[in-house]
Order: C-alpha cells, then structure tokens, then sequence
C-alpha cells in the first residue's frame, strides 16, 4: 500500500485535518454505540446473496471478520490515521484480492454501514423538538461531513490496494507467460533441431538444451529413445556384416561343391568310357574264349589231323592270355575311378 507520505496527501486532499478528526472524536461514542448493529445488517445482508456468502466458510467465521470491522471502525471513528491503520487498510485490500472479492461488494457493503452510522450521528446530535440551532446544525454536518470522508478514505485504500495486488498478478501472470512462451519456443527450436539432424540420418543426434519442468522429461525420453535406436541399429549393422560374412562362406563353399562335382562328372565320363572299353574287351574275350572251346574241341577231336589246328589253339590261348591282361588293367583302372569317387 502507500507510504505514510501517500497516506498523508490523501488526508490533505480530502481536507481530513485536526477539525475534522476532532469532529469524529465527537461523535464517535454515537458511532461506537451503534456499530455492533450496523455490522449485523452488514453481515446479514452478505449472508443473503451467494456472490458474498460464498467467502465464509460459516457464521463463525463471519462473526470473527464481523468483530474485526468493528475494532477497525473504532480506530476510524478515533481519527487514528496512523501506520497501524494503514496496515490494516492493506491488509484488508489483499485479502479482498486474494479471494476475488469484487470492488463492487465492498464499496456496496460501505453504504450499509454509513447508512447505520449516519443514522446513529444524526440521532445524537440532532437537537429534538424545535427551534434548531445554527451550532448545533454545524456540529452535525461535521461529524457526518468527516465520517462520511473517513469511510470514503478507507474504501480508496482498501480497493488501491486491490487493485494493485491485481495489477501485481497481472504483471507476474504476463511475465509467466513470457517465461513460459520463451521456454516453449526453446523446446520447439530443441526438438526441432534434433529431428531434422536424425531426419539426416544422425543416430548420435540428442538434446543437448536444458529443459526445465515437464519439457526435462521430454528431453529425457527423447535421448533415451535415440540411444536405444542407436543400439538397435549397431545390432542390425552387427547382423549384416556376419551375413555378409556367412553368404561369402556360402558362395565359396558353392564354388567349392561346383568344382568338385566338375571333377566328378569328368570322373564319371572316364568311368563310362572305361566301361565301355570293358564291355568291347569282355566282348572279344567272348568270343575268343568261344573260339578257343571250338578250337579245344577240334583239336581235342582231331589233334593228330592237323598241325594247323594245334597251332590255331595256341594262338587262340595266347590271345585268352592277353585278354586277360588287359582285364586286370581295366579291373586296375576301375579301382582308381572308385578310390578318386569316394573321395
């Protein structure tokens, strides 16, 4: 609220000087006298509208605020404009803004107690009968003149101070949304900057920028997240070079198996052909056995006829002789082929 100096030019300006104090000191037995009443309609009137109950929690409560009215209407009434008042003025301006009560309650709750008070004046300094005396009209305007200006006083305090609790929250609410707006833009500005690097392909892209409240969370996910794709990916890139690795074992192996079976299929083709040479040789070695039991017959049958024949025979023998030769080196050659295909 005001300094003592603000306070003291608002007393000038409202011509509550020594006169006028002394004027509530006059009246204010009649102002003592009648405050209990004039504070019961007051909170009674309150109780009545649920814009104003709903700031009390009960009739206890309304009784205490009830009690403290009182004691600060009593300082008034004594002209007591000091730095205790002020603090009280204040105090009650805070409390109005704190809990939203509205300037026009107030100032509507002032004209039920002046109603009250203005009343309680009159009637104690109002003469009865007739015959009225100049003085005596004096006395009266000045008491109400100067509790009128009094309650007048308190109610520019109490609402300057509502109002600059406002203004203060005012304040404080735009340089909290600047704060916030500030901090959102850092965050964007953040993320965006980390996202455009991962969209580039950086899996080593964090958030380096301090974030502050629910936004720390946000940075905290967000390079977890990134450190996990991270590690995912070393695994795949892990994965690929050992199949790259296994498929190069792979192709070798199949080069391997293609050469061999190259191998056999040659191996195979000398077999055949070794088999045919078989069968050519097993063909004559018929036939020249077939011959030689002919031959064998006939000379067996007729061996003393003809010199030929036996010599024929022996031919025919020496022939067996050396099919058979030729029939163990096939015999020989098939071996080998044998050996060389289970290897």
């Amino acid at each position: 609220m005001s300094t003592d100096g603000q306070l003291q030019r608002r007393l000038d300006f409202m011509g509550i000087d020594a006169q006028a104090k002394a004027a509530l000191a006059a009246a204010k037995p009649a102002i003592d006298k009648a405050l209990p009443g004039a504070m019961k309609a007051f909170y009674g009137q309150l109780s009545n509208f649920p814009e104003t109950k709903q700031f009390f929690a009960d009739s206890g409560q309304m009784d205490r605020a009830s009690a403290r009215q009182v004691s600060h209407w009593g300082g008034i009434a004594a002209g007591q404009f000091d730095e205790r008042y002020a603090k009280g003025t204040t105090t009650i301006g805070e409390v109005h803004a704190r809990i939203g009560l509205e300037p026009r309650w107030y100032i509507g709750g002032y004209g039920l107690i002046l109603d009250q008070l203005v009343r309680a004046v009159i009637e104690a300094n109002w003469p009865k009968g007739f015959g009225v005396k100049a003085a005596d009209r004096e006395k009266t305007a000045a008491a109400v003149g100067a509790m009128v200006k009094a309650a007048l006083l308190d109610m520019d305090l109490s609402i300057s101070v509502y109002l600059e609790a406002n203004e203060r929250e005012r304040v404080a609410a735009q340089e909290a949304e600047a704060r916030t707006a500030a901090e959102q833009r850092m965050v964007v500005d953040g993320l965006a900057a980390a996202l455009e690097r991962l969209a580039e392909g950086d899996l080593r892209t964090r958030i380096d920028a301090g974030f502050t409240g629910e936004y720390a969370r946000l940075k905290q996910n967000f390079n977890q997240a990134m450190e996990r794709m991270e590690d995912a990916m070393s695994a795949v890139t892990s994965n690929a070079q050992s199949i790259h690795a296994g498929a190069g074992e792979i192709t070798q192996a199949a080069d391997d198996l293609s050469r061999r079976t190259e191998q056999q299929a040659a191996t195979l083709e000398q077999t055949a052909a070794a088999l045919d040479e078989i069968t050519a040789t097993v063909r004559r070695t018929t036939e020249g056995a077939q011959q030689a039991d002919t031959a064998a017959q006939e000379a067996k049958g007729d061996a003393e006829e003809s010199g030929d024949t036996v010599r024929r025979a022996v031919a025919a023998m020496s022939e067996i002789e050396a099919s058979s030769k030729q029939i163990s080196q096939i015999i020989g050659v098939i071996d080998e082929i044998a050996f060389q295909t289970n290897l």
